[in-house]
């Protein structure tokens, strides 16, 4: 909500990080993820609603292509990735962050 998003955007926005993580990650690690965020399978669902994990995402221009679709301003895009990719770093300790960084690189 900080970004002037609603919440449709906000949703399927996290729910695309979290499918390239998915997507990057095994299982395991994944998991350590999802548990930092209340909610993950919900974010997934939603972005998969949205038409954003329609195919793999792949990489960190993937993940923008998705919170283009989604109506996340491209000015915006930046920082919502990096509020995201902190909160769920700060919720999951230093592994997690770890693990955000290994798959937005």
């Amino acid at each position: 909500k900080q970004f002037g998003l609603k919440s449709d955007q906000s949703k399927g926005g996290i729910g695309a990080i979290l499918g390239l993580a998915k997507e990057k990650l095994n299982a395991n690690d994944y998991d350590k993820i999802a548990a930092a965020v209340p909610g993950a399978d919900k974010y997934v669902s939603k972005a998969k609603k949205l038409g954003l994990l329609d195919k793999p995402l792949e990489n960190k221009e993937g993940l923008e292509g998705a919170f283009t679709k989604v109506g996340i301003p491209k000015d915006k895009q930046g920082e919502f990735l990096t509020t995201v990719t902190q909160m769920i770093g700060n919720v999951g300790g230093d592994e997690v962050k770890k693990l955000m960084s290994s798959f937005l690189n």
